[in-house]
């Protein structure tokens, strides 16, 4: 997800698999305008995947919301505050899953 500095979320759809998990998988390419300000966030599906004791999954509008809200964070900030909602959403800090994330604003 990408969390412009002027307002809204780009999401960003090309790719493919997990980078690097089988050496001969092809991923489609795109491009996006970054601009000085806005933040980058991306991260595994074990991130959004995460469950609560109902069985609900923190989601990835949950993620969304809070990337628009931190807009104004530090990437460090961004990631603690994202790991934070996460383990509280799942209540339990030994999550089920992978839980990779990385977070980077583009500065000028």
């Amino acid at each position: 997800m990408l969390a412009r500095a002027s307002g809204g979320i780009d999401h960003l759809g090309e790719g493919g698999l997990i980078l690097g998990a089988m050496p001969e998988m092809k991923y489609d390419q795109g491009e996006i305008l970054l601009n000085e300000g806005d933040q980058l966030l991306l991260y595994t599906d074990g991130v959004s995947e995460a469950e609560n004791s109902r069985g609900e999954m923190c989601g990835e509008k949950r993620i969304e919301q809070l990337l628009v809200a931190s807009i104004k964070r530090s990437p460090e900030e961004l990631l603690e505050h994202l790991e934070k909602t996460v383990v509280d959403f799942a209540g339990d800090p030994k999550l089920a899953d992978d839980f990779t994330i990385l977070a980077a604003r583009i500065i000028n």
